[in-house]
Order: C-alpha cells, then structure tokens, then sequence
C-alpha cells in the first residue's frame, strides 16, 4: 500500500523514509511539511520512552513469575489429590482381599 510519493521516489521506498521518520520536534518544521507527509507521520504509532519500556518488561516478567510459581502450587495441589487416591485405593483393595 503506498502511502505517499516523495519527490518522484518508489511508492515502496517513499513509504519506507516517511516510515522511518520518528519524530519531528520542532512545530515550525512540522508545519512546513506536505499534508500528506504531516497525516502519515500523525497516524505512526508513538514510540514509548525507554523507561516506560524497561517498567513494562519488568512488570510482564514478574507476573510471569507469579505465574509460574502458581503452576507450582497447583501441580504440588495435583500430586497431593494423586497420593490420596492411590492411598484409598490401596487400601479399598486391602480391605476386598481380607475378606476374600
């Protein structure tokens, strides 16, 4: 999909520079721009600061952790519920062969 033609550019290498444009800090020179460049650039997604990106990752691993160690729980959980009911088999079965 082409987005806009720069100065006689390929759709696809015009749309790769205006791509490419991170962000423009001075509003004058935004001003100056085309409209169609200043739509392409209002429509990127803003990159997030790199501290906010390090508190995200953080916080993703955390609740992975949390996560896993839940997993943990829930097999000892299992395990537990598993050894009480080979325990009443055994001894259901004990109790049938006295009988027998």
């Amino acid at each position: 999909m082409q987005i806009i033609a720069i100065a006689g550019l390929p759709g696809e290498l015009s749309n790769s520079l205006v791509r490419g444009m991170i962000k423009i800090h001075n509003e004058d020179t935004m001003s100056k721009l085309p409209p169609e460049i200043k739509a392409t650039l209002s429509s990127m997604p803003i990159i997030p600061e790199q501290e906010k990106i390090k508190q995200t990752l953080a916080n993703a691993h955390r609740n992975c952790q949390e996560m896993e160690l839940a997993g943990i729980y829930l097999e000892e959980a299992i395990v537990k519920i598993e050894q009480e009911i080979l325990t009443h088999r055994k001894q259901r079965l004990g109790k049938v062969l006295d009988r027998g």
